[in-house]
């Protein structure tokens, strides 16, 4: 892993990539439509300020104008800092698996799910409408062709996809929080044309798991503000030709 910063003060943007990545010749070897561009954000704050200052930075880091999709993973510290929250979080949300285990869950199981998916919804899906009012404007603009969303349940993708006036195509859910997929989610997916994939990104990856990688090769920091991973395929071929990380950090006063 390679980790290069830009400061100001005792702030960093952090780009990570793997050794001997040549982001520059990797992006011109191809040409631009040929490549498909897609970016996980994670972020804490409904910031907007923070939300296009990752943008800016993930284009600035690509020598691009546009991508192809924008997934938005948006995880506020409350869900980390109360303890009832906690139990809601860490609960599984609505049991996810592809394929044959539909139906495994019993009904006590679902009903358990469903309120701990209404519960968070509550706490995020405010904070999501206002980072995602920002993520339409670069739609609108051209500059991102698709726009998803991680780790909300079945209700919440729906209250989602009815309010936004460009809707989610993109549905993330997490392999580890549960078993399998409500027929229901699986049903409005198919319905409204979201593609629906899984992951294995862990809830808190801006907390101090992730400062600890990064003091781990040489970077101190307190705390990660924003961080968004960037995925570079070759269409025809469907080979990852780029992989690498751009984060917001705060320093510690040893760097």
């Amino acid at each position: 892993m390679v980790v290069s910063t830009s400061c100001a003060q005792h702030e960093a943007v952090v780009n990570i990539t793997r050794p001997q990545d040549d982001v520059q010749h990797k992006m011109a070897e191809e040409e631009r439509k040929n490549l498909k561009i897609g970016v996980k954000i994670f972020i804490n704050e409904d910031s907007t300020g923070s939300l296009q200052e990752c943008l800016d930075n993930v284009f600035s880091a690509l020598r691009t104008d546009n991508v192809d999709n924008v997934t938005l993973s948006y995880n506020p510290e409350i869900l980390y800092k109360e303890d009832s929250l906690k139990k809601i979080y860490s609960a599984k949300a609505s049991p996810i698996s592809i394929g044959g285990n539909i139906g495994r869950g019993t009904n006590t199981e679902v009903d358990a799910d469903s309120e701990a998916d209404a519960k968070k919804c509550e706490i995020i899906l405010p904070g999501i409408k206002v980072l995602w009012s920002l993520l339409e404007d670069y739609v609108k603009q051209g500059r991102v062709q698709q726009l998803g969303v991680a780790d909300v349940g079945g209700g919440c993708l729906r209250k989602l996809y009815a309010w936004a006036r460009v809707k989610p195509s993109i549905a993330q859910i997490n392999l580890a929080s549960c078993c399998v997929v409500p027929p229901t989610l699986q049903a409005f997916c198919r319905a409204n044309d979201v593609q629906l994939l899984t992951h294995a990104d862990p809830p808190d990856l801006l907390s101090i798991a992730a400062v600890k990688t990064l003091s781990d090769v040489g970077v101190g920091c307190h705390n990660l503000e924003w961080c968004a991973r960037y995925q570079v395929h070759i269409k025809c071929r469907g080979v990852l030709a780029l992989k690498g990380y751009v984060c917001k950090a705060t320093l510690s006063d040893a760097i």
